[in-house]
């Protein structure tokens, strides 16, 4: 989800916000967040990191192109070849389900994998602001269906989880 990434990633590294988004007492102040949000997710370049991410890393490095052939949208795992490079692709919402069978598999383990929660926003500082900023960002409904047209999320996800998205965030707050 581009948007989560982007309150995500906000909330992981605020020192590189330009902008003043805390409180005199030096917390994060949810509501300079929600507006300064509001400003960046129209800004073009907000989600070239993620859109991009693919293209930069896996084609570039390894010649090896996720989009030419369709992503397993039902189950959030896929598997890319190309000559001697095998990429295991996990849909982030997926990694505590299917994803740790998924790896298990594709490394050959004897024991199934077993992933351990860490750096859990929610349970972190700044908790009660990013719960807030969630509940309570709300996104031009013309904006969200800008956002999840790109090619890599109807790559990632099909339209009934796009529009899920989209009815997150355009209805929210």
């Amino acid at each position: 989800d581009p948007i989560a990434f982007v309150v995500s990633g906000l909330f992981q590294n605020p020192y590189f916000v330009k902008e003043d988004i805390k409180t005199a007492d030096g917390r994060m102040d949810s509501t300079k967040i929600i507006e300064y949000l509001g400003r960046k997710l129209r800004e073009p370049d907000t989600f070239s990191y993620i859109y991009n991410w693919f293209d930069k890393e896996l084609t570039t490095v390894f010649d090896l192109d996720v989009f030419e052939k369709p992503f397993p949208v039902e189950t959030g795992v896929g598997i890319y070849e190309k000559d001697q490079v095998k990429a295991l692709i996990i849909r982030l919402e997926d990694l505590s389900g299917t994803g740790t069978k998924a790896i298990s598999e594709f490394l050959d383990m004897d024991t199934p994998l077993i992933l351990k929660k860490a750096n859990v926003r929610a349970e972190l500082n700044e908790s009660d602001a990013y719960m807030e900023v969630l509940n309570n960002l709300s996104v031009d409904p013309d904006l969200c269906r800008e956002i999840y047209s790109s090619k890599y999320v109807r790559h990632f996800y099909d339209e009934g989880m796009i529009n899920k998205f989209i009815s997150r965030w355009a209805n929210n707050g």
